[in-house]
């Protein structure tokens, strides 16, 4: 277990703020007393998080759910495998993993969540799959009609911005492939549902357990790492919340040793006592800071607190008021991705920047594409009401379908290379439509 910042020695505190401070502001323009000002607010929130932590602490016993055994939920979120960011069939095969390999933990029973797979082949292959295990698990089906009614996002674009305007004025450069997720943002929200499905996991678990494991679906849990995270608990039950490091794995086989312990820096997972009452914000979409979200709400510190932000991101969000109530303990595998040149180092942190956006982007068009052809039939005209054809020829209005039967001849004589013209019908007030699909 990881002491809590508030707890470590106040020299140390002030010296390691200072030290943040000085790398923080480390520009030209920088002051020493905007250094020392974020170093001050930094101090004053320790100074609060020390009081909340001996409120809570004192406050504990007396809580009903104090008198709770410790028991666990953990509920893995199983999605869509996006490539070129994942290999597809991943999903599948980390759940796969897990069934065979992982531990039974005293006093913790597990779920699934299958959310929202896209692929209906996929998503009847994992069914399957925890159907024959015997696993509980709960379905969030994806709606082709309903996400055809999503509509692109242009909250915080300017007007020379959006994706209808001239090219030159869209963002581009390292900008382009933010802007094309975020303006794929509802569409995200919909089809990936990841706080929505964590929302739906903490739903699930509040009732069956005192502490709730709202966690993705390629999380893998050690035995050791799980004793480790229980024992934290058993010391400190006031924490409502506990955070367990992520280590990402590129070979699964690895973890049949259960003596591995890697450096686990990564996101973490969350386990939430069953009285606490935050939610994942779904607002925020996968590849802009789900998690992250949460996170920060509650005063968690990390590589995150430095990422950029968008002029388009959702303002980052207020501390809440339990931030600093958390311990660290355990750590969790994120098993492979089938990607492993984007797992590792400096490099593969970028490159799985790239990968994510690209996947994103390239998975949304395809459910566009699906969602388009589902409204086409290709018996009939598609961009003209044959219906209104057929009613012009029964009121007897036969030279408007002759003229406009002459206008499509025409256009077929001339092939498909050749420049569209207007054609204007014998005694009508608009050109002859001209183009005609099969």
């Amino acid at each position: 277990m990881t002491a809590s910042p508030a707890r470590r020695p106040a020299w140390q505190r002030v010296y390691r703020e200072l030290k943040r401070a000085r790398k923080h502001f480390r520009s030209p323009l920088s002051s020493l007393g905007g250094a020392l000002g974020w170093a001050k607010r930094k101090l004053e929130y320790g100074y609060v998080v020390r009081h909340r932590i001996k409120a809570a602490r004192d406050g504990y016993k007396a809580l009903p759910v104090s008198k709770m055994k410790d028991s666990f939920v953990l509920v893995r979120i199983i999605g869509n495998d996006l490539e070129p960011r994942h290999r597809k069939g991943q999903s599948y095969e980390n759940a796969l993993f897990i069934l065979d390999n992982e531990s039974d933990f005293p006093d913790c029973e597990k779920l699934w969540i299958v959310n929202r797979i896209t692929d209906p082949g996929e998503e009847a292959r994992i069914i399957g799959l925890l159907e024959s295990r015997g696993q509980s698990f709960h379905r969030i089906p994806f709606d082709l009609d309903a996400y055809r009614q999503v509509p692109w996002n242009t909250d915080g674009l300017a007007a020379n911005e959006s994706r209808f305007s001239n090219a030159d004025n869209r963002p581009g450069g390292q900008n382009a492939s933010r802007y094309e997720t975020h303006i794929r943002l509802r569409k995200n929200l919909y089809a990936m549902n990841n706080n929505g499905a964590r929302n739906t996991a903490l739903e699930i678990a509040r009732g069956r357990a005192k502490w709730l494991m709202p966690w993705d679906g390629n999380c893998y849990l050690t035995l050791p790492a799980f004793r480790q995270i229980r024992a934290a608990i058993e010391e400190n039950p006031h924490f409502r919340y506990v955070v367990v490091p992520m280590a990402r794995i590129v070979d699964n086989a690895l973890l049949l040793d259960e003596t591995l312990t890697p450096p686990a820096q990564e996101e973490p997972q969350i386990v939430f006592r069953n009285d606490t009452t935050e939610l994942f914000d779904e607002e925020y979409g996968y590849g802009r800071r789900p998690k992250v979200e949460m996170l920060w709400r509650l005063g968690i510190p990390g590589l995150w607190d430095r990422f950029r932000d968008d002029a388009w991101d959702i303002p980052r969000p207020p501390l809440a008021a339990d931030a600093g109530l958390f311990q660290s303990a355990g750590w969790v595998a994120r098993l492979d991705s089938g990607r492993s040149h984007l797992e590792i180092g400096r490099a593969g942190f970028r490159a799985r920047l790239v990968k994510r956006d690209e996947a994103i982007v390239g998975m949304l068009d395809r459910c566009d594409a699906r969602a388009i052809a589902r409204t086409l039939d290709p018996a009939r005209l598609a961009y003209y009401d044959e219906d209104m054809l057929v009613a012009a020829r029964r009121e007897q209005n036969a030279h408007v379908h002759q003229e406009l039967r002459a206008c499509a001849e025409q256009a077929l004589l001339r092939g498909a290379s050749a420049p569209a013209r207007s054609v204007q019908c014998r005694g009508q007030d608009r050109p002859c439509p001209e183009r005609r699909s099969a």
